[in-house]
């Protein structure tokens, strides 16, 4: 059964993005027969809205159990073109966003719409983003403190255990705030946010992680005496999104990673201008020094003990 949500949502993007004209054509390109005006039942000569021609178009491909090919050939068409003229879906990945909270996603390989058996949370993409685009995101580069003294003395084998236990912490946090862990390097990794909220979401998710590392350090199953100390930047800027995440370079990864790794004491977060620009007054009280670093204004956090 179709999500009522999904419905609205598709006639909603269609109605935004094109003409009752284009509507129309975009119906005859998964029907040769199909007449909006016929279908709502209107003479000809009556002048139908691209609202009810989407309303229209959505509920006929649904009644046809064709819903999803009409999706595709909508995600098809951006950066493409409709009768000679350029289109460019504004609102699609927002839209691919929300078709995953109701089981359904876009796969960018296959190039077709199906229905999940995995978590969609595990998507890497969040079942939205295309392979070369660039994109918004805040980023948050997380690095363990003094790994090198931990590795000599407790040895690789036990510190590994330990970091997949501190990855899978990570991957948790960032999950309850709609995040990704991009890429993870025994010691430290990179994580994205991206969509509505993006700037907060990460902030939030950072100020959990350190508040909640000292439970991490308790864990009996954490099989090291020693605490580990985190250190946290976040920038805020465009990069493209490529799906192997490791291999994704940008100036506002780099930034994140040097402000992390430069600037930021253990257990302190650090952000660039922008992100305190951007964050609510009960939230920026908590960076209680700022400083200038690669001729960027940036602000931390106390650390945590």
């Amino acid at each position: 059964m179709v999500d009522l949500g999904m419905l609205h949502d598709t006639s909603e993007l269609i109605s935004m993005n094109f003409k009752a004209d284009d509507i129309e054509n975009i119906g005859k390109l998964l029907f040769k027969s199909f007449n909006c005006h016929s279908l709502a039942g209107k003479s000809s000569h009556i002048t139908l809205s691209a609202r009810k021609c989407a309303a229209v178009l959505v509920e006929y491909c649904n009644n046809e159990k064709r819903l999803f090919d009409l999706i595709q050939l909508l995600i098809h068409l951006d950066d493409s073109t409709l009768n000679g003229k350029p289109v460019e879906v504004k609102g699609l990945e927002i839209y691919l966003n929300k078709l995953t909270q109701t089981g359904v996603y876009y796969d960018f390989r296959k190039r077709k719409v199906l229905r999940s058996k995995q978590e969609l949370t595990d998507l890497i993409n969040w079942g939205s983003l295309k392979d070369g685009k660039e994109y918004l995101f805040t980023v948050m580069s997380i690095d363990v403190v003094d790994n090198s003294k931990l590795v000599k003395k407790h040895g690789t084998r036990k510190m590994e255990k330990v970091y997949f236990q501190l990855k899978t912490f990570l991957a948790k946090k960032l999950h309850e705030y709609d995040g990704r862990l991009w890429n993870f390097a025994g010691d430290g990794g990179i994580a994205a946010f991206t969509f509505k909220d993006q700037i907060t979401r990460a902030v939030l998710c950072a100020l959990d992680i350190q508040a909640s590392i000292p439970i991490f350090n308790i864990d009996p199953s954490v099989k090291i005496t020693d605490p580990i100390e985190l250190r946290i930047g976040i920038d805020h800027g465009k990069a493209k999104f490529l799906e192997k995440t490791g291999h994704i370079v940008s100036d506002v990864i780099n930034f994140a990673a040097h402000l992390e790794k430069y600037a930021t004491e253990p257990g302190q977060i650090s952000v660039s201008d922008i992100i305190v620009k951007q964050l609510d007054k009960k939230i920026t009280k908590l960076f209680t020094s700022n400083e200038i670093f690669e001729d960027k204004s940036v602000y931390h956090t106390a650390a945590v003990k």
